[in-house]
């Protein structure tokens, strides 16, 4: 069925339209068309996420303010420092199956790599996310999975720095 301009408009006026009813624009006269089935929707193959790289020391200086409230750090096994400062935050598109790299002040790399989307029992939405440390072709941290719930961070220990540690925290936003 197409529909002109203006009969569309005298459609949605009209409340004809039920909330399942979807229109695909197209057609350089703003036609639209209604689906010939049902609409199901499709498994996302992207995702927005936030990376913080941290350093975690027992100097006595607290946890640096730009983090705000991160109760995680309050926990073992990241507990066992007193202070983390953040070095760098990084905002990354994710695209399923492909790393993204991020270099670390230690000279290793982070990939960050979007496995899955999947939707568990309860309808929530989690994110299957690798993620692994490499210094040349030496593995720091072995590929870690983990199914990330959407705008929680989640914290892996890295590699030794300074007097303490690298702790890289990631978010799907």
């Amino acid at each position: 069925m197409k529909v002109s301009r203006g009969a569309w408009m005298m459609v949605a006026a009209l409340g004809v339209m039920g909330p399942a009813t979807a229109f695909a624009f197209g057609g350089p006269e703003m036609a639209l068309e209604a689906p010939a089935g049902p609409i199901h929707a499709q498994p996302a193959t992207s995702a927005e996420a936030e990376v913080i790289i941290l350093y975690g020391s027992n100097d006595n200086t607290g946890i640096d303010p730009q983090l705000g409230k991160m109760p995680e750090l309050s926990k073992p096994p990241f507990s066992s420092f007193n202070s983390y400062k953040l070095l760098d935050r990084k905002s990354l598109t994710l695209v399923k199956g492909a790393a993204q790299n991020i270099a670390l002040p230690t000279s290793s790399t982070l990939a960050v790599t979007l496995k899955d989307v999947t939707t568990n029992k309860s309808n929530e939405t989690r994110y299957d996310v690798t993620e692994s440390i490499t210094n040349g072709d030496k593995s720091i941290l072995p590929e870690l999975e983990v199914s990330a719930k959407r705008t929680e961070f989640f914290f892996v220990a890295g590699e030794k720095y300074k007097e303490g540690a690298l702790v890289i925290g990631t978010r799907i936003k």
